[in-house]
């Protein structure tokens, strides 16, 4: 009936979407938040499998509040991020694409820069998602999903003094194997082998099934000794059928075979 009669007003048939989304509006940021900060317990885990379920959970919760735009943008941001992380999927391309459309161009909230700043990111367009994320650093200070994002995109631009200062940051606030894997792989890339392994060790420990670490691990020790039985046990656990294996993206799947192939040519 609203609907109906809204017909006859400036707000149109559809006005009582903009009416109900702008009284739920504080209860949907509460739920946002709620969501954002359970979600970091995934993020924390740092494997495929846990971010794959959580770009689903996430897309569950948009569902809830479908036109509000901060959901949107944290959508986006957690397709893209997996992305970055992970590799790229068609699936989650869909999703980060479909949360960021329709956001008026001039929806300036936070979350909104973050998905595109993510979704930049993952295009490799550098430029763009640089000047996202310093907008959005002022308005998230200390935000972790803002400085791992920071991280992931100054490794991909070979960054690595960047990188590292990043995730060592991200960690202090929050520490975690996604944190302590992103500082291993800013060292390792620094030839700073011994901080690398270590902080690769630790990951482990926050996260068992964790293949990354697992992969890198198996390179320095590979390094110092080209026939080494260590790293071919812990690289048969990415590679051998199990729980690491099923956690793992098909990237380090490609990594982990490499490596052992590597390994048996030396």
């Amino acid at each position: 009936i609203l609907g109906g009669l809204l017909t006859f007003t400036p707000l149109g048939p559809y006005g009582v979407y903009g009416i109900s989304d702008a009284l739920n509006r504080d209860t949907y940021q509460g739920q946002v938040d709620s969501f954002r900060s359970a979600a970091l317990d995934s993020w924390d885990i740092d494997t495929h499998a846990e971010a794959s379920a959580l770009v689903g959970r996430t897309k569950a919760q948009l569902d809830q509040m479908p036109r509000y735009a901060p959901m949107k943008g944290y959508t986006a941001y957690v397709a893209y991020m997996a992305d970055m992380r992970f590799g790229n999927n068609p699936q989650r391309d869909a999703i980060g694409q479909q949360a960021l459309a329709g956001i008026p161009p001039e929806e300036q909230h936070p979350l909104v820069g973050l998905g595109k700043a993510a979704q930049a990111a993952a295009k490799g367009q550098t430029g763009a998602a640089n000047t996202q994320l310093n907008a959005v650093r002022s308005s998230l200070p200390g935000d972790v999903d803002v400085l791992v994002l920071a991280g992931e995109l100054a490794l991909a631009c070979h960054s690595y003094k960047e990188a590292l200062a990043e995730f060592t940051e991200a960690n202090g606030i929050r520490k975690s194997a996604r944190t302590l894997y992103g500082m291993a792989r800013a060292e390792i890339a620094l030839g700073k082998d011994d901080e690398a392994d270590a902080h690769a060790a630790e990951a482990l420990k926050l996260s068992k099934n964790h293949a990354g670490a697992r992969s890198l691990r198996a390179t320095l020790m590979w390094r110092d000794d080209n026939k080494s039985q260590t790293a071919l046990e812990m690289l048969a656990e990415v590679v051998a059928d199990g729980p690491v294996k099923q956690a793992a993206s098909t990237k380090e799947l490609v990594l982990a075979y490499s490596l052992l192939g590597d390994i048996y040519l030396s």
